[in-house]
Order: structure tokens, then sequence, then C-alpha cells
């Protein structure tokens, strides 16, 4: 009977998110094939301003000629991510392809990506932009990472734990797609509220849907995989 109860709560909880998805904030038209972590990004916009600390990213942005001139005109305020969003670029500017060291480069630096357009110096030959990011705060408690799609390498290392803003980050969960098309997910999540705590494999395609528990996860992911959850250590 209780199952039956969740199995009903649970369905008409995602008919009210499917409505608000495409009627509300018109993410998807009605059976239409998109993204579901868009949603997730757009729920975690949604939410009071003061949770949104608990997982966001600040950004400073800024744009630099080759010869180290900041365009004054075309500086911006800081801007807000729900989820770091990892891109090509910012992993090819990385001392190695590791999450830590996409992390160490945004948090230093910036990475950045190129844009045509002249240097704002009258005295400056420059015609390409570098189009920087710089984090200058880290969310309070969980971040929410996306991986490229389209990396070209084989894999990039989603490392166990992160040094980031002088605390350690412990992963959690990790979500990827079976095949490109993104129809179907399997997760991997770190439980400790079980009589055996560990990584368990969660696959829709495969024994019901049940976890099975496996041990050790490794570091890698192959170029499917889409999502990375961390949570600050205490």
């Amino acid at each position: 009977m209780q199952e039956k109860k969740l199995a009903r709560d649970l369905k008409q909880t995602l008919i009210a998110v499917a409505k608000w998805v495409t009627e509300e904030v018109k993410l998807y038209s009605p059976g239409g094939y998109g993204n579901p972590f868009t949603v997730l990004n757009q729920i975690l916009l949604e939410c009071p301003q003061d949770m949104q600390a608990l997982w966001s990213f600040h950004f400073q942005r800024k744009m630099i000629c080759w010869n180290n001139h900041v365009q004054p005109s075309l500086r911006t305020a800081l801007t807000m991510w729900p989820i770091l969003y990892i891109t090509e670029w910012m992993v090819e500017q990385a001392a190695e392809s590791s999450l830590q060291a996409v992390l160490d480069v945004l948090m230093n630096d910036g990475a950045y990506e190129e844009t045509d357009r002249r240097c704002y110096d009258p005295g400056c030959d420059q015609v390409l932009l570098k189009d920087a990011r710089c984090v200058v705060k880290i969310p309070d408690k969980i971040m929410f990472v996306e991986l490229p799609q389209d990396l070209m390498s084989a894999e990039i290392d989603c490392n166990l734990i992160l040094n980031v803003g002088g605390c350690k980050w412990t992963q959690v969960g990790r979500i990827s797609a079976t095949q490109r098309t993104g129809m179907h997910f399997y997760s991997h999540i770190l439980r400790a509220d079980v009589p055996i705590p560990g990584w368990f494999h969660y696959n829709d395609l495969d024994n019901g849907g049940r976890p099975v528990l496996i041990s050790p996860i490794t570091n890698g992911r192959k170029p499917l995989s889409f999502f990375v959850f961390y949570v600050k250590n205490p």
C-alpha cells in the first residue's frame, strides 16, 4: 500500500514538473525531447536567493586583448552559475585533463575563449580578444558540475576528492547517458544510509532500475558522462 502511494505521489509530481517545464517556463514543447539537467538548472535558479549560495558559483567575466588591455566598455558584472559547466577549452588550458586542474585554472587566472573583436586601444593592433572567466566565489555546500560531452580526449579525471577554496570536497554522485540521445541514464551514487555503505550503480535498463553495489569506482569517465556531484567535507 505504501509503495502504491509513493508511486502515485511520484507520478503526480512528475506531471506537475512537466506542466511547469512546458507551460510556465517553456523550456521544451509538450512531448518534445530535452536535457533533464536544463530543467535542474532552471529549478535551482527559481529557488530563494538565500538558498542559492549553497550551490552557486560566482564568476567575474572580462575581455582582454593579447597585449593585456582590459576592454573597459565590455566589462560585465558578476554572473551566477547554479551548475558549473566545464567546456572543452577550459580543459585544454588546464595542466592536465582533470576536474581539479580545471578548477585550479578557474580559481586563479581564469579560463578564456577567443572572440573576434578589435582592441579598444587606438595604438593596439590586436583583433582577437580573450573572453576570460574567473571564479570569485564557490558554493557553500554542494557542487553541481556538468562535463563536456564532445571532449576530444578519451576521458577526464573526475577526482574523488577535490581541493577547492582551502576545503576538501568529496564526490558523491555521477550521472551518465547510456547512449548519445540521452534517452536513458545510469548513475553512481555514494550511499551511507544502507547496511553496506559504498558506491551503488543504478541503470533504468538493467535490474529494473534497482541499485547494485559496486566497489571501487574508478576516477576516469567516458565521453558520455554528463554530471558529477560533490559535497564539502565537514
